[in-house]
């Protein structure tokens, strides 16, 4: 890994998160890292990045980013 004050690439993010039986998938189809925190070390424990992702406006979907919700609820 290099550290250096390059500015990152446009990508496409997805963010995938858990609460108890719900799920939440964040899509950012063009996003652009522009700020980077410092890295968390715990012994026992995933290693914490703190990032801020700036969202831009995909012209296609009208929208910066798409958020999918699953409740866990089964349907009938």
């Amino acid at each position: 890994m290099k550290i250096n004050a390059d500015v990152l690439p446009h990508k496409s993010f997805v963010f995938e998160m858990k609460d108890g039986d719900a799920k939440i998938r964040i899509h950012v189809p063009d996003g652009q890292v522009n700020e980077v925190g410092e890295v968390t070390y715990n012994d026992g424990e995933l290693i914490g990045y703190t990032v801020t992702i700036e969202a831009f406006r995909d012209t296609d979907l009208n929208a910066n980013a798409v958020k999918y919700i699953d409740d866990g609820k089964p349907t009938a």
